[in-house]
């Protein structure tokens, strides 16, 4: 297939990542889920020891479920409206699991956005050269 104003023959790659991930069948939106689960909760992980030193794994678990939640029933709305939520679920829930003050919350949410951004921005260029 040819694209007007395009080489012959050449058609453009497909996108790598989506932002809003299409509805399906209930198994890839589980799987959706919990792939997005496990990625915050390592990251929020990586972030609350980075921040706070050694900590228990299982209040990033819990962390890492209700971002992907979240994420998952305002997948449809606007990128700034997802990221400002996610940001301020994030931030209740490291609060109420870790059971933090606000201010040592206040740099393990940051430390989580810039952890998740940096490992995101990897794995989606990763899997473009893999699959690219």
């Amino acid at each position: 297939m040819t694209l007007p104003g395009s080489a012959v023959g050449l058609s453009p790659a497909p996108p790598v990542a989506q932002l809003v991930p299409a509805t399906g069948p209930p198994l890839a939106v589980l799987g959706t889920v919990v792939l997005a689960a496990a990625f915050y909760a390592v990251t929020v992980h990586v972030a609350a020891r980075f921040v706070l030193g050694e900590v228990p794994l299982r209040p990033a678990l819990g962390v890492g479920v209700v971002l992907a939640v979240v994420s998952f029933l305002l997948r449809s709305h606007g990128v700034a409206l997802v990221a400002g939520a996610s940001l301020l679920v994030d931030a209740a829930a490291i609060k109420s699991l870790y059971a933090l003050d606000w201010r040592p919350t206040a740099w393990v949410t940051l430390a989580h956005f810039a952890v998740s951004v940096v490992l995101g921005y990897a794995l989606v260029n990763l899997v473009g050269l893999l699959v690219g």
